[in-house]
């Protein structure tokens, strides 16, 4: 069992912000635990025998230098390859850091909008139609085009597994020439992550609305399939869990992290109560509330008998690291307190960057179908907990498929409505609605969210039933 750093502990200042880490960037890589603090300055690695935390690395940056709108867009995060860890600061900064020398090389990257995983021998990364590989002994970067819009994102030894939202599915690509091997193809829904599991692929499959609905203990929740994906296209299904949740997938345990929030007053907030569940992979065999901490869960690792639980406390304002043993079930705090990480908040918040139009319209359709069909959470009046509270847009809507235009610019929504189940039903937005001055009034970068509200606002004022249809070419157009 770990101990707890009391040696040298200082009392916290704030000075311009959360003297913390960023729970986006923890890795388990060369017999350490690795963190780094939220400006993109300084490596941590903590000792798994000792919980001893130190600064190993500085990296030469100051807060404050990452450019203008990425800030609170991408976190930065920590990759690790066989011989070196690898820090990525947004936008396309990217460190490779000898974790026996000390040496740090920058790396100028082109055209990656998010490096996300690796494997022993490289690092793998998306823009908005391309996948890119970095090698980690020649530094040199390869780069594929792929059809469709792909966004998730995960490597094993010899495979590169991808998310392709235009056709919802799963790509199982060499991970070394970058060819795609074998798609599989999902029935709806979406695949939100991916854990890689020997050479298959474990897939969290959020199904769509009518097929994802079960009644609980705790009412009405979203769930998930977990499937396992091999490299020839072939699927199996483990198991079935909520959505939207913290996951670690290590040998046969899939960890999955929620929690429970408590009372009414924001001021008056204690700590939420963190709940580890654990499904295990071999049997399908669901186990609530195997372990509790306090505060929030933010990443799960499993590493040997023990997991480490990166979540923020909201009492402590700042993000603890909580260990705990498998065998015995007690609990320890790596106490962070004593090195210098600081979040600097002082300054005004950063706008999010402007996408070209082209960029927009390429990806607008995945977006606004993540948009449809994500989840929402509501509150028990009765007992004060969140829970799932299925999709965000009325349960009685399926979504089926959105269309993008670019000349003009036009959105439609195709979806089925329980009521009337034989037929399929649309709505179209035409450019005026993204215009700035008309609509919803904050242009085609928030697409998605404009179309979500409306359709949401719309499903809840009788238009199905009163509204004026329109038949053509098979769909029953609302307006």
């Amino acid at each position: 069992m770990i101990g707890v750093n009391e040696a040298g502990a200082s009392e916290e200042k704030e000075v311009g912000g959360h003297w913390s880490f960023s729970a986006h960037g923890a890795v388990f890589a060369f017999g350490r635990f690795w963190l780094h603090d939220h400006s993109c300055r300084s490596l941590v690695c903590v000792d798994l025998d000792t919980g001893i935390p130190q600064i190993l690395f500085e990296l030469d940056s100051e807060p404050g230098e990452s450019p203008e709108g990425y800030a609170d867009v991408l976190p930065p995060q920590l990759l690790a390859s066989q011989d070196y860890i690898w820090v990525i600061c947004p936008p396309e900064q990217v460190r490779r850091v000898d974790p026996v020398s000390g040496e740090v090389t920058l790396i100028p990257t082109d055209g990656v909008r998010r490096w996300c995983a690796s494997n022993a021998d490289a690092i793998f990364g998306l823009s908005n139609h391309g996948l890119h590989r970095l090698s980690q002994a020649t530094l040199t970067q390869t780069s594929v085009r792929m059809d469709g819009y792909v966004q998730v994102i995960t490597a094993s030894e010899d495979f590169v597994w991808l998310v392709d939202r235009t056709r919802e599915s799963v790509l199982c690509v060499d991970a070394v020439s970058l060819e795609v091997l074998s798609r599989t193809l999902l029935n709806g829904g979406e695949v939100h992550q991916l854990f890689p599991q020997d050479n298959d692929v474990i897939a969290i499959h959020n199904r769509d609305l009518e097929a994802g609905i079960m009644m609980s203990a705790r009412g009405i929740e979203n769930r998930s399939a977990v499937l396992r994906i091999r490299a020839d296209g072939s699927m199996a299904q483990l198991g079935e869990i909520g959505i939207e949740r913290t996951l670690e997938v290590c040998n046969d345990s899939l960890w999955i992290g929620d929690e429970f929030d408590s009372p009414d007053s924001i001021d008056e907030w204690p700590d939420p109560v963190g709940v580890i569940s654990r499904l295990d992979l071999a049997t399908g065999f669901l186990e609530r509330r195997v372990f509790t901490v306090p505060g929030q869960v933010d990443e799960i690792h499993q590493i040997g008998d023990q997991l480490w639980i990166c979540g923020f406390r909201r009492t402590l304002q700042r993000h603890v690291v909580t260990v705990i043993s498998l065998d015995s079930r007690e609990s320890t705090e790596v106490d962070l307190r004593s090195l210098s990480l600081r979040y600097d908040n002082s300054q005004e918040p950063p706008q999010k960057p402007t996408r070209p139009l082209d960029e927009v319209l390429g990806s607008l359709a995945a977006e606004i179908r993540t948009a449809l069909t994500r989840s929402d959470r509501a509150q028990d009046p009765r007992t004060g907990q969140w829970h799932d509270a299925g999709s965000s847009i009325n349960r009685r809507f399926t979504l089926r498929e959105v269309v993008v235009k670019s000349e003009p610019i036009s959105v439609a929504v195709l979806f089925t409505w329980a009521d009337e189940s034989g037929t399929t039903f649309g709505f179209e937005f035409d450019e005026d609605f993204f215009d700035v001055d008309h609509g919803y009034g904050e242009g085609i970068e928030n697409a998605a969210d404009n179309v979500w509200l409306y359709v949401m606002e719309e499903s809840d004022t009788g238009i199905m039933k009163w509204g004026r249809r329109t038949v053509q070419d098979g769909i029953t157009w609302i307006s």
